[in-house]
């Protein structure tokens, strides 16, 4: 039921909402760890199962998330580096994550939606960097 409230897989059918869910691993991090460092190659796709996690871009806050959001597509969809440093925010997060071999094979229905949120999340690096 918790992936049916993830905005990015609402548009899924259901069985394609279950094969995600076999495919997520979940993990668990406490205050202040980090998920994913801004830089380092991507491997995996996480949604925020339980808790906030900070995003800092460059070392500065650039934002938050909260459960049902989702990180480390970028890396998997552009196979750059990570754009951003994802840290845990409350005491207790639990991702789910999905390597990028699943990641390609079941996102493929979201590959364009992925994409247009890939393209708005780099005009909201250009501001902070650009310091509007």
């Amino acid at each position: 039921a918790f992936l049916e409230d993830v905005p990015i897989l609402g548009s899924l059918l259901k069985y394609e909402r279950l094969t995600i869910a076999d495919a997520l691993v979940p993990q668990e991090f406490q205050m202040g760890e980090e998920i994913i460092k801004q830089g380092e190659s991507g491997d995996n796709f996480y949604i925020l199962e339980l808790g906030t996690c900070a995003i800092t871009v460059n070392g500065k806050p650039a934002g938050e998330i909260e459960a049902g959001g989702y990180f480390g597509e970028l890396a998997l969809l552009h196979d750059k580096p990570r754009a951003a440093t994802i840290i845990a925010n409350s005491e207790k997060v639990r991702v789910l994550g999905l390597d990028r071999t699943t990641f390609t094979g079941v996102m493929g229905p979201l590959h364009t939606i992925l994409k247009r949120n890939g393209e708005q999340y780099a005009k909201f690096l250009d501001q902070i960097e650009s310091g509007k």
